[in-house]
């Protein structure tokens, strides 16, 4: 669990850089704070009860109270991150003014991204937070608070079409993001049901109805489809060849994921590569 904000505390903002490598440790939920979070670089594939979604380079990630969820890379790129932390109190003058419901519209959605013109604003923001909340005077909160609510008219006012979340059709239960986390991180290897199970601490056929249960389609389904995705990714941003891109993939040879592919997708990866790479 992130550490709560200490009673006399209502803002806190952070900037680390880690590895691309770097895996949150287990499941985290904030208790009394909202976080924010805008990645300078790197992609971090989120999983939460109520949805999964890539946050990429230059996109704000919210995550409010008591919101379970985790993290892992989706690329190689190091990752390097500000994160904000917020009380209601805090932004009590923004609510009162516009209504709970207005931070809530902010909240609604798991990421934000945005024109590059508007990435430089946000980016500044977040340098200047960072600045004054480092070098704190008797004015720090006031002029915090005024950059925050700049923050969220720009999320309101500036904010693109959402893009690349995939939304639970019913929240998911702690095993079942554990499980998600771990075929995201494993997909390459041979993930049967049994093994995935036994992690999870249920029998294989109760483990297989609690996962069609929340995510709506068999754990086997769910297994192709994130092959599948990462087989796209590789298709359209490396060179391999479809059989180094199967053994990448968790595929025992080419033909299997040109099959699986085809029946999937409708079209051959070497059909989709070409298609895609000529847009």
């Amino acid at each position: 669990m992130p550490k709560p904000l200490p009673d006399n505390c209502h803002f806190y903002i952070e900037r680390k850089l880690r590895s691309s490598e770097y895996q949150m440790p287990g499941l985290e939920a904030a208790t009394n704070h909202y976080e924010m979070g805008y990645s300078v670089s790197g992609d971090r594939l989120f999983i939460t009860p109520t949805a999964t979604y890539t946050l990429h380079a230059a996109e704000i990630g919210t995550i409010p109270p008591y919101l379970y969820h985790k993290n892992s890379p989706a690329s190689d790129a190091p990752y390097d991150r500000f994160l904000i932390k917020f009380t209601l109190e805090f932004v009590k003058p923004f609510t009162d003014r516009f209504g709970q419901q207005t931070l809530e519209q902010i909240y609604a959605y798991p990421s934000h991204r945005f024109s590059e013109s508007t990435q430089l604003k946000i980016f500044h923001l977040f340098e200047d937070m960072l600045s004054i909340y480092q070098h704190a005077s008797i004015y720090s909160e006031f002029r915090l608070q005024g950059m925050l609510f700049e923050l969220f008219i720009l999320i309101l006012e500036e904010s693109l079409p959402q893009r690349n979340e995939a939304y639970h059709p019913t929240s998911l239960t702690p095993p079942i993001i554990d499980a998600l986390y771990y075929i995201e991180n494993h997909y390459s290897e041979n993930i049967s049901l049994d093994l995935i199970a036994d992690i999870a601490g249920f029998s294989a056929g109760h483990f297989s109805r609690l996962f069609r249960s929340q995510l709506g389609k068999s754990y086997s389904d769910y297994v192709v489809a994130v092959r599948l995705k990462h087989v796209q990714e590789l298709l359209l941003t490396s060179d391999k060849s479809i059989t180094d891109i199967a053994f990448a993939t968790g595929y025992s040879h080419a033909g299997n994921l040109t099959e699986q592919f085809k029946k999937k997708i409708g079209m051959t990866p070497l059909a989709y590569r070409k298609a895609n790479k000529q847009v």
